[in-house]
């Protein structure tokens, strides 16, 4: 009984400051968004809510953001930072271009993939830019097009990971100023698995 009650002792000293440490992040720091469309497959899935870092300062290229439209503040967007302030974007033969340099790809393998009611075979690749790896969906036959756009000031050009989606990102509508936007995507807090499309988020694993 002794022995217990020391475990139950130590468990409370050692669990409650942890407990109001999660808490105060929770409540200050963290905010629950929950992803409202498949454009950023297959790492953020449509349903899937997320715990994203209040706030943005100087986003870094890779970055998942949640901002305001730029043109309505009632709308939410979210993308990967792919160019920053003063760098031109464009496609050349379907393939991306950053400041006239190509992200380096890896293909993996293509799965199935279903979304809006309609299954696509996607192709999964790893996108290396920066300092960030990532795992993209391209699909044969519908190429990258991005017209050649220099980032404005204070501004950062937003690419979904699901690439033949081109409604939910910058290529629709345009690059958005830092200062629209709300937090950094961080975590997984309610993850969906899709085996099919080699998909398995995990609860309160690191967003890639």
């Amino acid at each position: 009984m002794k022995f217990l009650k020391s475990v139950l002792k130590f468990a409370i000293w050692v669990g409650l400051p942890l407990l109001i440490a999660a808490i105060v992040m929770r409540v200050f720091f963290l905010t629950n968004v929950v992803v409202g469309h498949n454009g950023m497959a297959p790492n953020l899935i449509e349903g899937e809510e997320m715990l994203m870092w209040n706030g943005v300062d100087d986003p870094e290229l890779g970055d998942v953001l949640v901002c305001m439209h730029p043109a309505d503040a009632q709308q939410i967007v979210l993308g990967r930072v792919i160019a920053k302030s003063g760098v031109t974007i464009r496609t050349h033969r379907g393939n991306l271009q950053i400041a006239g340099q190509a992200p380096s790809h890896d293909i993996l393998n293509t799965v199935p993939f279903r979304d809006q009611g309609r299954e696509h075979q996607m192709v999964r690749r790893e996108e290396t830019l920066g300092n960030s790896s990532y795992i993209i969906f391209t699909r044969e036959g519908v190429n990258l097009r991005i017209p050649e756009t220099q980032v404005p000031a204070g501004s950062v050009y937003l690419l979904g990971d699901n690439r033949p989606s081109v409604t939910t990102d910058s290529r629709a509508f345009g690059a958005v100023p830092v200062s629209r936007c709300l937090g950094t995507v961080a975590f997984y807090w309610a993850p969906k698995d899709i085996p099919s499309a080699e998909i398995d988020h995990s609860f309160l694993s690191w967003l890639d």
